[in-house]
């Protein structure tokens, strides 16, 4: 069963050449992990008895949605027809660099992020 996140419905919806809708094609985005980093970083996190703290983590290089939905749609040749609303809805991405620095956490870039979740769970 395919997980049902932002980013994974988003995908699901293009491939399935759905119309979509959404907000903001500027805003950054950089909200997704892929399963094989986070594993590397617990392990890491376990082998090196890092102290308790905060740690954000998610994609190196953020793209803006509007990229993002271009590589889907090109990676599905996708006819997906996208609606942008661009109402000023606060968007955010995750500042990472001190799970970098603190943690040794390894991220994937956000390109790397979706292609890899894209050839894993549609074999393409």
């Amino acid at each position: 069963k395919k997980n049902i996140n932002f980013l994974s419905k988003l995908i699901d919806d293009v491939y399935k050449n759905n119309d979509i809708n959404l907000f903001n094609p500027n805003n950054y985005f950089n909200n997704a992990i892929y399963i094989d980093s986070l594993c590397h970083f617990i392990y890491n996190l376990i082998a090196h008895d890092y102290k308790s703290g905060t740690v954000l983590l998610g994609s190196l290089k953020p793209l803006t949605l509007e990229r993002i939905v271009k590589i889907i749609k090109y990676k599905f040749n996708s006819s997906s027809t996208i609606e942008w609303n661009t109402e000023k809805n606060k968007g955010f991405y995750l500042d990472i660099q001190n799970s970098i620095k603190k943690y040794n956490f390894k991220p994937l870039s956000m390109r790397r992020t979706i292609n890899k979740y894209i050839s894993n769970v549609y074999n393409v």
